[in-house]
């Protein structure tokens, strides 16, 4: 049965509720097959999931006297009337109507978006595939190997009381494998085929990099270094992406106000442009909308270095008069004038090569500052890797953002882009 075939008793007894105004759906479950390999071992460890195991749906209802119920359920064990039932107990008054999102026609909508390439039995053709890859990765011999193949068919349905119906199935594809405790390499794609040939690059530098973490650490005297920042993504997330955020600027929590936006704002350096494109591969759909009825989009925030638009929910969008946008991060950028590792690390010669940064979730959104320790970092000079270290780097993100040197770099180690730019450091 398909997923809108689960979700059509719903809908009728929605329908059939003479004291419900408005109404929307929303449902989804994915079948999901995982093999995951270490140093001892390859074995499959999640087997597909049937739709009962994985079905959830969401439900908004208004009721007359602008009564509202929001709830989730399983439907395999709330039926139709129940859900009505439910709603009518838990509804409170809320201060305005249910929104729901504007949409063309619903005739113009495509009621359903297939991705194909989904294997037949994927589990089958994951785990020679697994094998492989852990026969590369031993070849470095490293300590530790941890790393997992996994394939995602999900089924999501939408469905509201002006008539739009959209039922839409998407593929996802990931990979991932950690160096001794040390950092990991990752993949994500919609297309099977991309998934181990882009897991397999670079695998002999991966390894060496591996390798040189486990050496002794080495303390350079130097206090100010360039720095490339792997995920680099929870930066930008908390001291940017979370102050777009039209939530954020309804309740006082950002930096920016909505007369910020309207005055185009200068807050990055003017060479970055920053858009977001949920259409596009690293998005688990080509076409998808979410709970609240708002389409996949392509829109851009920050337009050479200026505030553009916020990114707002449907209430947000409603209260601050703006499009209501799906919900973004840093995977789903679109950044212009993307330069590699390969070719920026080698123009910039001495700089430090961190997989990771600690404590960036406690550091002050508001006023900007950082102070993170970088436990797994390596230390170039002259374009030579010299070995690894202890750094602390400190600064302001906001100041980071509006530098000339500041940049967003692409890398085959994770999909998010890295960041780079000049920074205080001290060596332990």
């Amino acid at each position: 049965m398909s997923i809108q075939d689960t979700i059509e008793p719903y809908i009728r007894a929605l329908e059939h509720d003479t004291s419900i105004i408005k109404w929307r759906l929303y449902a989804s479950y994915a079948e999901q097959s995982t093999v995951g390999f270490s140093k001892k071992s390859v074995a499959d460890i999640y087997q597909p999931a049937s739709q009962q195991d994985g079905l959830s749906m969401q439900y908004a209802i208004e009721l007359e006297g602008t009564k509202i119920a929001y709830g989730s359920i399983n439907p395999t064990q709330t039926n139709p009337d129940d859900m009505i039932t439910l709603a009518h107990k838990t509804a409170i008054v809320s201060p305005e109507a249910l929104m729901l999102a504007s949409h063309p026609k619903s005739s113009t909508l495509p009621k359903l978006i297939p991705d194909s390439g989904y294997p037949a039995n994927l589990l089958a053709t994951l785990l020679p595939e697994a094998t492989r890859i852990r026969e590369l990765l031993l070849e470095g011999d490293p300590k530790s190997i941890e790393g997992e193949l996994q394939g995602t068919h999900r089924h999501t349905a939408y469905a509201d009381s002006t008539g739009t119906s959209v039922q839409v199935e998407a593929n996802r594809f990931e990979g991932s494998y950690e160096l001794d405790g040390r950092f990991d390499v990752s993949f994500s794609t919609r297309s099977y085929d991309q998934l181990v040939p882009n897991l397999q690059k670079n695998i002999t530098e991966n390894l060496a990099f591996g390798k040189a973490l486990r050496e002794d650490i080495i303390k350079p005297a130097k206090k100010h270094l360039p720095i490339f920042l792997m995920g680099g993504g929870e930066l930008i997330d908390k001291f940017l992406l979370n102050h777009l955020s039209g939530m954020s600027i309804l309740t006082g929590s950002s930096r920016f106000t909505k007369e910020d936006f309207e005055a185009q704002l200068l807050v990055t350096h003017p060479s970055v442009t920053l858009s977001f494109d949920q259409t596009r591969d690293l998005h688990i759909d080509s076409f998808g909308i979410d709970s609240q009825g708002v389409m996949s989009q392509k829109y851009t925030a920050i337009q050479n270095g200026k505030l553009v638009e916020p990114i707002c929910d449907l209430k947000s969008a409603h209260r601050l008069g703006y499009t209501a946008r799906t919900g973004s991060n840093t995977g789903e950028a679109v950044l212009n004038n993307l330069k590699t590792f390969e070719d920026l690390s080698a123009a910039t010669g001495t700089y430090l090569l961190a997989f990771s940064a600690l404590g960036i979730h406690t550091q002050n959104g508001l006023l900007g500052t950082y102070s993170l320790p970088c436990a797994e970092c390596l230390y170039f000079k002259d374009g030579k890797l010299v070995g690894p270290v202890k750094p602390v780097i400190t600064g302001n993100f906001f100041d980071v953002l509006k530098s000339d040197t500041m940049q967003f770099v692409s890398t085959h180690r994770e999909q998010e882009p890295m960041l780079f730019f000049e920074t205080d450091v001290t060596f332990s």
